[in-house]
């Protein structure tokens, strides 16, 4: 089976099979999280600290 984002490798149904982080992992999370009550924040790839409710990037949470 070759697992792959190409489009030149189709499965079945014609569409790629698409793994990744993102799609596995972080977006069931937040899913998750938001679920819980959690404010989910939609930032962009290049932002401030300030923007995420930090003073800087070295603070992790």
């Amino acid at each position: 089976m070759i697992l792959s984002n190409d489009n030149k490798y189709r499965g079945n149904s014609g569409s790629t099979l698409k793994l990744d982080e993102y799609s596995h992992v972080e977006k069931p999370f937040l899913k998750q999280l938001a679920g819980l009550g959690w404010e989910i924040l939609e930032l962009q790839m290049q932002q401030q600290p300030e923007q995420s409710y930090r003073t800087s990037f070295s603070e992790v949470v």
